[in-house]
C-alpha cells in the first residue's frame, strides 16, 4: 500500500469545497434551525435535506482519503459511522438521557469507536511516514490500523467512564498511559523482528 499522488489538483480543490459547504449546512441545520426538535416532522424538508447531508458530508470528506491512501473500504466506514453518530445524536429521542437507555447508548458507543477509529488511522498510517525510516515500517498497515484501534477503545474507556459518573484526570491519564505502553510493547517488539 502506498500514497497515491495527487493528480488532479482541481478536482480535489472542487471536492474540498463541496464537502466544506454539506459541514457547513449541516452545522446549520442542527444548530441554526434545530431540526432534531419536535417542530419538524420526519419526513419534512429540512430533514430530508439533513439525512442527505449526514451522507453526503463525511462522503466527500473520506472516501478522496481512504482513494489517496489505497484503502477503498475506509471511506465507506467513515460515511457509516459518521451518518450513523449525527442521526443518533440529533434524531433519537433522548430527554431520559443515554444512562438509562442502554440500547441507545451502545449505538452510539460504537458510532463513537468507529468515528474514532476514521480519524485515528490515516493520521497513524501518515506518521509513520515521518517516524519510521525503513520501508516496511513505513507501510505496515497493521501497526496503523492496531494504533487506530486503541485510540478508539481509549475514547471509548472515556465514554464509559463519563456514563457512569466515574470519571476524572487520574483515570483518564492512567488509562492513556496504559494504552501508550501496550502500543510501545508492540512497537519494540515488531522493531526487533524486523
Amino acid at each position: 500500500m502506498e500514497i497515491r499522488g495527487i493528480k488532479n489538483k482541481p478536482a480535489v480543490m472542487l471536492t474540498s469545497a463541496f464537502a466544506g459547504l454539506a459541514w457547513a449546512g449541516l452545522i446549520g441545520a442542527i444548530f441554526l434551525y434545530k431540526v432534531g426538535s419536535s417542530d419538524f416532522e420526519f419526513w419534512s424538508p429540512a430533514r430530508v435535506l439533513t439525512y442527505v447531508l449526514f451522507l453526503l458530508a463525511p462522503a466527500l470528506t473520506f472516501v478522496p482519503i481512504g482513494k489517496a491512501l489505497g484503502a477503498w473500504w475506509y471511506g465507506w466506514l467513515a460515511v457509516i459511522s459518521w451518518a450513523a453518530f449525527g442521526f443518533m445524536l440529533e434524531f433519537l429521542p433522548h430527554t431520559a438521557g443515554w444512562r438509562e437507555n442502554l440500547t441507545s447508548l451502545l449505538f452510539m458507543l460504537g458510532a463513537i469507536f468507529l468515528i474514532a477509529f476514521s480519524l485515528g488511522w490515516p493520521i497513524f498510517f501518515l506518521l509513520g511516514f515521518k517516524l519510521f525510516h525503513r520501508r516496511v515500517a513505513r507501510y505496515d498497515l497493521g501497526r496503523s490500523l492496531r494504533e487506530a484501534f486503541l485510540l478508539a477503545t481509549y475514547v471509548i474507556s472515556i465514554f464509559m467512564l463519563a456514563a457512569l459518573r466515574n470519571l476524572n484526570p487520574t483515570y483518564a491519564g492512567a488509562l492513556f498511559f496504559m494504552f501508550l505502553a501496550i502500543e510501545l510493547l508492540f512497537v519494540t517488539r515488531s522493531y526487533r523482528t524486523n
